[in-house]
């Protein structure tokens, strides 16, 4: 998922684990952000449900089905590598790197091998998530989200305790918040990977959404349904303001 900074490791297991068993292991801030985010809904009583500390948990899936362009996103969490045409062999660390990228081991004693056209693409196959914007502009966001709006005061202690009580329900392997960055999920050649996968969305038409996310891989990604969380110490963070 790649990271620049870890919150601290948290040592709650999953409530049918013994001690010995692995609690969540990292919990990871992607940009240090830790200004205020807003989270917009088309009910008002869904942000009342948020402020008594009822989370709605969504995921990454149900994200990739929405039918509205501006909300929904077919290629959540996938980056996809075009190898172009390349050719080389053992001894050519940039060539190795590239075949690496598409999906292809090189190995010793090899030479003269050509690669054409090969896409390789990354994706995350579900996870748990909230998305919110760093941005309170309801004149941008509530035609696609809603006009009722919670401000979350502090996005690393709020994720800290959610991250804690969604480990009761499903063990969580990892967690991370961070902004997204608005750029291509394609890269080829050598250029720089677009970013850690999950926090990459393009330009057009998601950038004015200011999104700041917050997301769970749990050690068991299978069959994930959003639900509503419990989680009765958030509250004190979270504020109507619309």
């Amino acid at each position: 998922m790649g990271k620049k900074s870890r919150l601290k490791k948290e040592r709650r297991s999953h409530p049918n684990a013994t001690d010995n068993q692995n609690p969540i292991d990292r919990l990871i801030s992607l940009d240090n952000f830790n200004g205020a985010v807003y989270r917009f809904f088309p009910e008002e009583w869904q942000a009342d449900e948020l402020c008594n500390g009822n989370i709605w948990i969504s995921t990454l899936e149900s994200c990739r089905k929405y039918e509205d362009p501006s909300q929904g996103d077919s290629h959540e969490a996938t980056q996809t590598y075009q190898s172009g045409h390349i050719a080389g062999g053992s001894n050519d660390l940039a060539f190795i790197e590239m075949a690496s990228r598409s999906g292809i081991s090189i190995g010793e004693g090899c030479s003269n091998i050509t690669i054409s056209n090969c896409n390789n693409t990354q994706k995350l196959s579900d996870a748990y998530v909230i998305c919110t914007t760093k941005s309170f502009q309801p004149e941008n966001l509530s035609d696609t989200f809603g006009k009722y709006c919670v401000k979350i005061s502090n996005p690393m202690i709020f994720f800290r305790l959610v991250s804690l009580e969604l480990n009761k329900y499903k063990s969580i392997r990892e967690g991370a918040i961070g902004l997204i960055q608005y750029k291509d999920r394609h890269y080829t050649g050598l250029q720089p990977v677009p970013g850690p996968i999950g926090f990459i969305k393009p330009r057009d038409p998601y950038s004015n959404q200011n999104e700041f996310r917050f997301l769970w891989i749990p050690r068991n990604n299978i069959a994930l349904h959003p639900f509503s969380l419990k989680c009765q110490s958030i509250t004190k963070f979270c504020t109507r303001i619309k």
